[in-house]
């Protein structure tokens, strides 16, 4: 999509190989750019699993409807100012999978190369502070994102502090 105003719909086309039985994304959820990034990042979602997870969704209005056979629909587009955009895919990821170990894996990667500075650690604590900011701001009511970010975070704290006794922080 080229820079400038966001138009109040976007028209999607689906696979012709997605069954009838499919359940289609209702919005386009779009993310103001920020520091280097010119465009809105935008989302497709299902405005009933947002509503159904997130106590404070932004406003949805009426979606689509969908007639069966139909492969495009005109999704109403919907700004929303989330407090750490470059974090959101890790949420979305969960509201449909409900994958805890992707969103820890996401949190404090296994490769633990955020581990071997306290630079990297820093970002990673950044990271995980701008999940649970966005958490917090869509009022995300599933108690297992929390415990990820609790977990995260107690990781990165320790590696942290380690560095701190050690003396090269």
């Amino acid at each position: 999509m080229p820079p400038g105003p966001l138009p109040d719909a976007l028209q999607l086309t689906f696979p012709m190989t997605t069954p009838d039985s499919a359940v289609f994304p209702t919005h386009i959820i779009a993310v103001p750019p920020t520091g280097a990034r010119r465009r809105h990042a935008l989302f497709a979602v299902h405005a009933d699993w947002v509503q159904l997870h997130c106590a404070t969704p932004p406003p949805l209005p009426p979606a689509p409807f969908i007639e069966l056979g139909y492969r495009s629909a005109a999704l109403p587009v919907v700004v929303c100012a989330l407090p750490s955009p470059e974090t959101f895919h890790a949420l979305r990821t969960f509201l449909y999978n409900k994958d805890v170990d992707e969103v820890s894996d996401y949190l404090t990667p296994l490769n633990r190369m955020w581990a071997t500075s306290f630079r990297l650690a820093d970002m990673q604590a950044a990271m995980i502070h701008g999940v649970w900011r966005n958490a917090c701001f869509l009022g995300m009511i599933e108690p297992e994102i929390y415990k990820a970010i609790s977990e995260a975070w107690k990781e990165v704290y320790a590696v942290r502090q380690d560095f701190i006794r050690r003396g090269s922080g």
